[in-house]
C-alpha cells in the first residue's frame, strides 16, 4: 500500500473512531440524564401514594404530576432523542428502549395517580368519607369515585402494556 493509501486509511479509522466515541458519549450522558429524571420521577410517586392515602389530594395530584413531568423529561428533549437515535440500533439498542418503555408506562401510571387524586379531591370528606358509618357506607360517594378508579385502571394497564 502507497503512503497515500495509508494516510487515507488512517485518517478514515480516525473518524469512525471519533465518531463512535461521540455516540458513546451521547448515549452516557443521555441515560445518565433520563437516569436522574426516572429517580425523580420515582420518588414523586411515591410521595403522591403516601399523600393520597393521607387523604391530601392536593398534594398527591401535585406529587403525581411532577412524576409525570419528570417521566415525560425521561423520554423526551434531547436525551430522548438519543435513546430513541441509539435505541433503533439493533443488539445495541435495548437498554435505551427499554429506558423509553419506562418512563412512557411511568407517565401513564402518572397520570392516573392524577386521575385519582382528583376523584378523591372532589368527595366531600375525602377518603376518610368511604369508611364505614352507621353501619354501612355511602354509596353516593363510592360511585364519585369508581369511574376514576375504573379509567386509572385502563391508564396503567396501558401503561404496563408498552
Amino acid at each position: 500500500m502507497t503512503p497515500v493509501g495509508r494516510g487515507r486509511r488512517a485518517r478514515r479509522l480516525g473518524v469512525a473512531a471519533g465518531v463512535v466515541v461521540a455516540l458513546m458519549l451521547a448515549t452516557g450522558l443521555s441515560a445518565l440524564s433520563a437516569h436522574d429524571d426516572l429517580r425523580a420521577a420515582q420518588d414523586a410517586m411515591r410521595r403522591g401514594r403516601a399523600a393520597l392515602i393521607a387523604g391530601d389530594a392536593e398534594q398527591a395530584g401535585t406529587s403525581f404530576r411532577d412524576a409525570r413531568d419528570r417521566f415525560e423529561a425521561a423520554g423526551s428533549g434531547p436525551a430522548g432523542l438519543v435513546l430513541t437515535t441509539i435505541g433503533s440500533i439493533p443488539r445495541i439498542g435495548h437498554t435505551p428502549q427499554t429506558t423509553l418503555a419506562i418512563a412512557d408506562a411511568g407517565s401513564g401510571a402518572a397520570e392516573a395517580g392524577m386521575d385519582l387524586a382528583g376523584a378523591v379531591a372532589d368527595i366531600p370528606g375525602g377518603l376518610a368519607s368511604l369508611s364505614p358509618a352507621n353501619g354501612g357506607i355511602s354509596v353516593d360517594r363510592l360511585a364519585a369515585v369508581t369511574d376514576a378508579v375504573a379509567e386509572a385502571d385502563r391508564k396503567v394497564a396501558e401503561a404496563l402494556a408498552t
